[in-house]
């Protein structure tokens, strides 16, 4: 698993599968809530590479949210 650490540089993490529903797992160890984690790590990545941070894509508004 890769992470974003606070210097903004990939960190490769050992994890351990708790359950794999398909097209979502479940981690039972390894990640701190805190971790960012990177969705889809390059095959390139190595630990301490440098990251490039993007915003996540804002969800469309609700219809009728806030009336």
């Amino acid at each position: 698993m890769a992470t974003v650490g606070a210097d903004n540089k990939a960190m490769l993490k050992t994890v351990t599968v708790a359950r794999d529903l398909g097209s979502v797992i479940e981690i039972g160890s390894g990640l701190a809530a805190d971790d960012r984690v990177i969705e889809s790590p390059p095959d390139g990545l190595a630990d301490g590479d440098p990251v490039k941070l993007v915003a996540a894509p804002q969800a469309p508004e609700q219809a009728g949210r806030g009336r």
